[in-house]
This record gives structure tokens, C-alpha cells and sequence, in this order.
């Protein structure tokens, strides 16, 4: 019966079946709010934290991930 099933499957025409198209879908969905009382790229270097367990990279505490550094790169395939 399964492999019936699964030649059913493979066979079965796909010209006479409509297209799904989700770009209207993906094309509404906005952007996520910018955190409150920052502005984009307002004060974005001035909340990364230096770590001396991981030179080369900064935390940012907004928005919870490691940034490389411009001014002391990671060193290695770290």
C-alpha cells in the first residue's frame, strides 16, 4: 500500500495545480520597533561591552550578540 502511495505520489500531474505565491505575506511583515531611545546607529558603538576572556569582540547588551571589534579584530579562526 506505502509503495503505492509513494508512486501516486511522484506520478500525479503538478501542471493543473496553482503556484502558492507568499509575497504578500513576506512583504507586510515589518520590521521589528528600534529599542526605545536609540535611534539607527545613534550611540550603537557606545553600548558594546569589551570582554578580556574574548579580545576582539564586544557585547552588545541590546541586542545579545557578539560584535567583532574594527579596532583590535579577532585574531585566529575564533
Amino acid at each position: 500500500m506505502a509503495f503505492l502511495l509513494s508512486l501516486q505520489a511522484r506520478l500525479s500531474p503538478w501542471e493543473g495545480r496553482p503556484e502558492i505565491d507568499h509575497t504578500d505575506e513576506v512583504e507586510s511583515v515589518e520590521a521589528p520597533p528600534e529599542p526605545p531611545g536609540l535611534e539607527p546607529d545613534q550611540d550603537y558603538w557606545s553600548r558594546l561591552v569589551p570582554s578580556d576572556e574574548n579580545p576582539g569582540w564586544l557585547w552588545d547588551p541590546v541586542e545579545e550578540e557578539w560584535v567583532a571589534d574594527p579596532d583590535n579584530p579577532p585574531e585566529g579562526d575564533e
